[in-house]
């Protein structure tokens, strides 16, 4: 019967030893659990798209088209508060590369979105339809005005359309987003490397 005993109380485990394994398992869960959440959070973090991501895309896009814009006959540059049409070097599918042609930018007040269209010079010869994009969504406002030299007046000055020839020294947009005050407002400037330079030719 001792035997007996022994052999129970030496296969058995005590409420305190029950305890003491009880503790570091939850110790150690709360470590794995704690361990998976921060890493979830910052796999979240990472992967989250930034709310002005498509404004910064828009902007590149935007600033890479007004510096290679040229002058050219068959396509004139021509700017009003809510569009830009320009002659400038787009990704052409004929010839699989950059090729000079025409994009136009405008503003659609009630789909509340910029678009862009490009085509080279080909499908502006034969008035083809351009490949359609829109680069920039959720857009309460977008207006465009364009930087003029007066060589009479020797004066700089911001104006709201472009009708006239050549280049104007650079193209501002002012963009309000959804859901921000016009405080807020996104206002950027890209100069136009061809015109400055025809500019001071001009003066010389």
């Amino acid at each position: 019967m001792r035997c007996m005993k022994r052999k129970n109380r030496v296969s058995g485990f005590t409420l305190v030893e029950v305890l003491i394994v009880t503790i570091m398992l939850s110790v150690v869960s709360l470590a794995i659990y704690s361990t998976f959440a921060n890493g979830i959070k910052i796999w979240q973090r990472v992967n989250a798209v930034s709310p002005d991501e498509d404004l910064d895309v828009f902007c590149e896009k935007l600033a890479s088209d007004i510096r290679n814009a040229f002058l050219f006959k068959e396509i004139r540059f021509t700017g009003k508060p809510d569009t830009l049409q320009l002659a400038t070097f787009v990704q052409s599918a004929r010839l699989s590369n950059k090729a000079p042609g025409e994009v136009i930018y405008a503003f659609d007040q009630k789909l509340e979105a910029v678009s862009r269209e490009a085509k080279d010079y080909s499908g502006v010869y034969n008035n083809e339809r351009g490949v359609s994009s829109t680069p920039l969504k959720g857009v309460r406002s977008a207006v465009f005005s364009y930087y003029a030299y007066d060589p009479k007046e020797k004066e700089y000055f911001w104006q709201d359309e472009w009708a006239q020839e050549g280049l104007p020294l650079a193209v501002r947009v002012a963009l309000q987003r959804e859901g921000s005050d016009t405080e807020s407002a996104v206002v950027r400037t890209f100069g136009i490397p061809v015109s400055a330079i025809d500019r001071q030719e001009a003066q010389q």
